[in-house]
Parts: structure tokens; C-alpha cells; sequence
């Protein structure tokens, strides 16, 4: 028994760390691998993101002849993408808008919520979001801006710092879009009927029939005016998403949302709801007509008068005196046809209007600054419509001097009515800014006159 017992060796202790050695090694490898498939797993889920925003995008370009973002907030906090944009993403950031495309189920970018639900609707509140898409103006490039991290390296797009020159995506119009961007309605031309233009930004607008592009003035960001055959011109002011049509409701640190609403009765017959209803009805309309073509028009100047006519030109009696009830009617019996109809501005469309030439350079090359004034804007006197070429922005006059203007809004407070913008006098014996806002009783006064809007009803 001693000798078979003797004979019987255990296992060594050099075979068992040996042993224990190789299942750690195993056991790592394991460990590593899984990480390193999680992370190439979450990598390729944002490359697959891209690869599927690029295609949206090119349809949404195709159909429409610009990329679909918000492009009144810049996305700035890009610095950490730096490295790899430089040589083709040369132009500003925009956060892509999802809402606008059909049918995008992404893996990341859940902040876009935020936006889309209005958590989040300044620059600087949009600029502290991370989890988001982005797409370059110039390359249309794309970018995750959190980005996804792999040992030391994040990666942030789907090409390298090497590829950063080559890689620029062309968008192209489907072809009869081409086609029609090359007989598309030129400065100059007058239309016969509604037609789609787009400026050498992409930017686009709807020429109403009647209307011609006045030549020089034909880049929407800068102000694009249109004229009729009587020479009344307006200026083109781009809404290109429901966020950003909205009332401004803070003035002087006060909240007014729950004070003023949109006037009844300033629409066109055809456009005003059946039952009027003044906290919702009204401006729902007005946002729907606008939405549907993308932007409206605003007289480029103050209400004018000649021969008993109501006009938008330049060097004309600037209607004043007139009371706020008188303003809703004369404005609506500017034009009225199948193809364009006019009306009071309202006070979001005021607001809109001050969004669009707010921080855009005046005459002198200055910053036209909608919430503080400039004291050449205002020459204590009414002078004709026009007149003062230093209260001018996006080709649009008297904002800030001459008169104030009644707009489509009141308050709750004592049936007071709306007046907007700056003007020659008031209590204090100060100027005032573009964005100003005063209430009074709606008769009228030689300071106050008013400001309309011209709606495209048909959408080509």
C-alpha cells in the first residue's frame, strides 16, 4: 500500500500558478475584448447615426434646397473638433433638425429633445447641450459633439484628421429642381405667378405674383426687398421652424405672457378663424399661413399715404394719427387676391422681425442693437418715410426712429393697445429702441403710425 501510495504524485505547485497564470491571462483577455467590442460597438452605432442623418439630409436638400437646421442659433462649442475640422468646415455649425426629416431613429443625440420640447431655445442654452448632431453650413459635414471616447482618443465624425480636406459632402437638387434654379425668377423680372426663389446662400423665399426683386437687394440675410408695379416695397423675413416664431415675452425684466394677446380682426376674411378666440385661435392662424411658406413680408417702411392710399414707399407722408381699429382696416385693404393677401403686423411678427436685424450691420457698419438705441437714429421730427438712411437694417427703415407703430396686439389691462419700435419723443424725453414697447388707448397720436404684412397664401 506504501509503495502504491508512494508512487501517486500530487500536482505540483509550479503547475498550479502556471494554471492560475493562464486563467488570468485568459480571463483579461476576455475582459478586454468585451470592453473593446462595447466601445467599437458604440463607435459604429454614432458612424451609423451619420451615415444615416447624411442620407436624410441629402433628400431633405434635394427637396428643398437647404439643410434642415434652425440657422438663427449657431452652434459655437466646438472647439474640441477643432483638430479634425479645418481645411473644409469653414463655415458656422447648426444643430441638425431632426423634426424636419421623415422617419430618423438615431442611437444618440437625445438633446435635440430639449429644443424640439423648449427647454432649451437660446444660444447660450442650445451652446451647453452635448448629446447633439451638428452639421457644418459650408461642408455639410456632421459631427457628434459628446463624441465617443476609445482608450485616449474621442472620436467626434466618421472621418479622420487626415481626411478632413477631402471629405466635404455635395448636396445636389433632384433635377428638376437644377432646372428650375436656372430659370428661376431673376432681380428685375416681375412674376406672374408665385414663384420659389433661392439666393446664392440657399437661402429661399416666395416671390407673391405682381412682385419683382429689386435688384441689389436680392440676398434674404441681407434684406431681400420686392416691389410692385406701384414701387410699395417689402423685405422678405425668413421663419424656417415654429420656434422660431414666437412672441418675445419679457420687456424690462417683466413677463407679459399672461397680459397680452393677439388682436381680433386683423387677419384677411379668409385667413381670420370662424370663432374668434383671442389667447389662441388668432395666432395660430397667422403662425400656420407663415410656417406653410416660410417667411412673410414686412412694409420696408412706415405706413405711408398718397392720394388717400395707403403705401410702402420711400419719401411718403408717413400716415400717422390714425387710431389702432383704423390701422387693422386700412392695412387690410392693401392687396387681397389668390395669390397674396395684407394685414396689421402683429406683435410676434414685430418680435420675429426684430430676431431676424437684431446684431446685422447698419449703414455706418455698425451692429444694429434692437434693445438699446443710437441717438442718429432719431431726429425729433416725422420726416417723410425713408428718410433718415441711419435708421436702416436688412434694407428695412424707421424701426427704431420717426414714429412708433401699432401692431396687432392688447392687454388685458385696461383694453390698452400695443404700440412697437422706437420714436422722435415720449414721457421721459428719451429715444428708445426698436423693440420698445408702450401701451396707450388706441386713438392715435402725431408720433404713432403703423406697420403691415404681407401674407403668400399660395404656396407654389
Amino acid at each position: 500500500m506504501k509503495n502504491l501510495l508512494k508512487g501517486n504524485k500530487g500536482i505540483s505547485l509550479v503547475t498550479l500558478s502556471i494554471t492560475v497564470a493562464v486563467i488570468l491571462i485568459l480571463t483579461n483577455v476576455v475582459i478586454y475584448n468585451t470592453a473593446d467590442s462595447i466601445r467599437t460597438t458604440k463607435l459604429n452605432n454614432m458612424q451609423a447615426d451619420i451615415e444615416n442623418l447624411r442620407d436624410k439630409i441629402s433628400n431633405y436638400y434635394s427637396e428643398y434646397g437647404n439643410i434642415p437646421a434652425n440657422k438663427s442659433i449657431e452652434y459655437t462649442n466646438t472647439s474640441h473638433i477643432d483638430s479634425i475640422s479645418q481645411a473644409t468646415d469653414i463655415g458656422p455649425f447648426y444643430v441638425i433638425d431632426l423634426a424636419a426629416m421623415e422617419n430618423v431613429t438615431l442611437n444618440y443625440g437625445k438633446d435635440y429633445e430639449k429644443i424640439r420640447n423648449g427647454e432649451a431655445t437660446t444660444e447660450e442654452q442650445i451652446n451647453q447641450l452635448k448629446d447633439l448632431y451638428i452639421i457644418n453650413s459650408t461642408s455639410h459635414n456632421i459631427f457628434y459633439v459628446q463624441g465617443i471616447k476609445i482608450d485616449d482618443e474621442t472620436f467626434y465624425t466618421d472621418y479622420s484628421a487626415e481626411d478632413s480636406d477631402k471629405v466635404a459632402v455635395e448636396l445636389h437638387f433632384k433635377e428638376e429642381m437644377q432646372e428650375r434654379s436656372i430659370d428661376q425668377i431673376q432681380p428685375g423680372q416681375t412674376s406672374d405667378k408665385n414663384e420659389n426663389y433661392q439666393d446664392k446662400n440657399g437661402d429661399k423665399a416666395i416671390i407673391p405674383a405682381g412682385f419683382k426683386i429689386l435688384p441689389g437687394a436680392e440676398t434674404i440675410s441681407d434684406g431681400l426687398v420686392i416691389q410692385d408695379e406701384n414701387q410699395n416695397e417689402f423685405v422678405w423675413v425668413p421663419v424656417t421652424n415654429e420656434l422660431q416664431y414666437t412672441r418675445n415675452k419679457d420687456y424690462a425684466n417683466k413677463d407679459i405672457s399672461s397680459v397680452v394677446y393677439t388682436d381680433t380682426g386683423y387677419l384677411p376674411e379668409e385667413i381670420q378663424p370662424a370663432t374668434e378666440d383671442r389667447s389662441s385661435n388668432n395666432e395660430e392662424k397667422e403662425k400656420q399661413i407663415v410656417l406653410n411658406v416660410g417667411g412673410f413680408y414686412i412694409s420696408r417702411f412706415e405706413a405711408g399715404i398718397e392720394n388717400d392710399k395707403l403705401v410702402s414707399k420711400k419719401d411718403a407722408t408717413v400716415w400717422k394719427n390714425i387710431s389702432q381699429a383704423n390701422a387693422k382696416s386700412e392695412a387690410k385693404t392693401f392687396i387681397d387676391n389668390d395669390n397674396v393677401k395684407s394685414s396689421l403686423c402683429s406683435g410676434i411678427q414685430w418680435d420675429v422681425t426684430m430676431s431676424f436685424v437684431n446684431e446685422k450691420l447698419d449703414v455706418n457698419g455698425n451692429y444694429f442693437s434692437v434693445t438699446s438705441y443710437s441717438e442718429e437714429r432719431h431726429k425729433n421730427v416725422v420726416e417723410t418715410s425713408g428718410k433718415n438712411e441711419k435708421d436702416k437694417v436688412c434694407n428695412i427703415y424707421d424701426l427704431e426712429g420717426n414714429c412708433n407703430e401699432y401692431v396687432a396686439e392688447r392687454t388685458n389691462s385696461s383694453n390698452s393697445y400695443i404700440r412697437r419700435g422706437g420714436t422722435i419723443i415720449n414721457d421721459n424725453s428719451s429715444f428708445e429702441s426698436a423693440s420698445e414697447r408702450y401701451e396707450d388707448n388706441g386713438q392715435g397720436s402725431p408720433e404713432t403710425s403703423f406697420r403691415f404684412v404681407l401674407y403668400v397664401t399660395n404656396n407654389t
